[in-house]
């Protein structure tokens, strides 16, 4: 893994703590850009760096759960985030970039996919659900829950 990668990681990490949303999301969406761009999906953690024992080891999935969550900061909603939803867009089922589909090639990395794909609907759910628009969230939970059910 580079070490961009986990300078970026940190420095999204310090913008976030210092309540700078907006700008920690572009940190996180530079980092995934960069290892969908140059990475393999599978790569993990060092064992020297500490992340939580909920969050997961792969790096991948760890930006992007983190990006994902900036959705639904209070201050994050109070702007429209156009670039981090056309990043969170372009993993949308039955419309995921083509580059993206190309790049996850091994059984390990389409389950990582799979995995970014379940993580961006829930997400989506829960921005809708926020704006009390229930049928939608419910439409999106169930998304989710059928796609997890094909893995």
């Amino acid at each position: 893994m580079s070490q961009q990668v986990l300078s970026f990681i940190a420095k999204a990490h310090t913008t976030y703590h210092s309540g700078r949303y907006l700008k920690s999301s572009k940190i996180f969406r530079k980092a995934i850009k960069k290892i969908l761009k140059e990475e393999r999906f599978s790569l993990k953690f060092p064992s020297l760096v500490i992340v939580g024992s909920s969050d997961p080891r792969e790096v991948v999935l760890y930006c992007w759960a983190l990006f994902t969550h900036l959705f639904r900061e209070t201050n994050t909603m109070k702007f429209v985030n156009q670039e981090g939803y056309k990043l969170l867009n372009s993993f949308r089922i039955g419309h995921t970039h083509p580059r993206h589909v190309a790049r996850f090639r091994t059984e390990a990395d389409k389950i990582l996919l799979k995995g970014i794909q379940i993580i961006m609907i829930g997400t989506i759910g829960l921005v809708v659900w926020d704006k009390n628009d229930r049928v939608m969230a419910a439409k999106r939970y169930r998304e989710a829950i059928d796609l997890a059910k094909t893995h």
